[in-house]
């Protein structure tokens, strides 16, 4: 009963969190809540934040992780907005103020985030496109360089190389054991519940089609997704305009922090290059 039944929802189902995320008024920058209705039906909610500059450098598109949601990137919109770049961040499905029932990683989010910059472009000014996602939102962001061409340039931060791997890595970390095969059915019973296919949404797979420049950050100190796996989707990029930074120390949810303002300018720096 609880590997066919209960198991399963741990991947799938929403997440929420005690976290308290910035707001708007914390920073000083002008915003817009932005709506769209997916593919099937759901209302899902994004937040665009104004460039502080006249002139447009470019448009990122930020992708949060799981259980996450668009607030968390308030900080990092404020400080590329000093840089003449606009940013449009994101509620994923079943995330945040969005609608949903199950987490798809990617199989349907990647469309929901097509559909964001159709919607989006219609009405602002974007200049180049790129994406910058954590953990879950790596992944996504992983898929969608491989997906939309009007995405052309990535940042990706401590994200995952299949699936089937992450899940069975955060069985084992959960409970303390492996449970070899019965992990396995229970991302077979996930698919089907979800309603999505695991092997089109594997982000080393995606990387063999990445052509784009993407910086791939990874923490040394990663407790949730090994940098080992940050080093394999590295390798896999097909681009020839790619750079891997490690940051020594850092675990799945300080890169920033303990990346400091060397790090923020190394992302400003690799943003005003493209």
């Amino acid at each position: 009963m609880f590997f066919h039944f209960y198991a399963p929802k741990l991947i799938v189902d929403r997440r929420t969190s005690d976290k308290q995320y910035p707001s708007p008024s914390d920073f000083d920058i002008q915003t817009e809540i932005i709506h769209i209705q997916s593919k099937d039906g759901l209302k899902l909610e994004g937040m665009f934040c104004e460039s502080n500059l006249d002139t447009i450098a470019g448009t990122v598109i930020f992708i949060h992780g799981i259980g996450g949601k668009k607030e968390h990137f308030l900080p990092m919109a404020y400080e590329i907005a000093q840089h003449g770049f606009p940013s449009l961040m994101l509620d994923l499905r079943t995330h945040g103020n969005s609608e949903g029932d199950y987490i798809t990683y990617g199989f349907y989010e990647t469309q929901d985030i097509s559909d964001f910059i159709t919607t989006v472009a219609a009405s602002k000014e974007l200049g180049k496109i790129g994406i910058w996602g954590q953990s879950l939102g790596g992944a996504i962001s992983l898929q969608m360089l491989s997906k939309d061409s009007r995405i052309q340039f990535g940042i990706i931060e401590s994200t995952y190389c299949t699936f089937d791997e992450v899940i069975h890595d955060y069985a084992t970390r959960m409970f303390g054991i492996s449970f070899g095969y019965l992990t396995d059915y229970v991302i077979w019973r996930a698919q089907s519940v979800g309603s999505f296919e695991k092997t089109t949404i594997n982000p080393e797979e995606c990387c063999k089609k990445i052509t784009q420049p993407v910086l791939y950050v990874h923490g040394t100190a990663d407790d949730r997704i090994d940098v080992a796996y940050g080093k394999r989707n590295f390798k896999a990029i097909a681009s020839s305009d790619k750079e891997l930074v490690l940051v020594e120390g850092a675990n799945h949810v300080n890169v920033w922090e303990i990346g400091g303002e060397s790090y923020l300018n190394r992302c400003v720096t690799f943003l005003k290059s493209k």
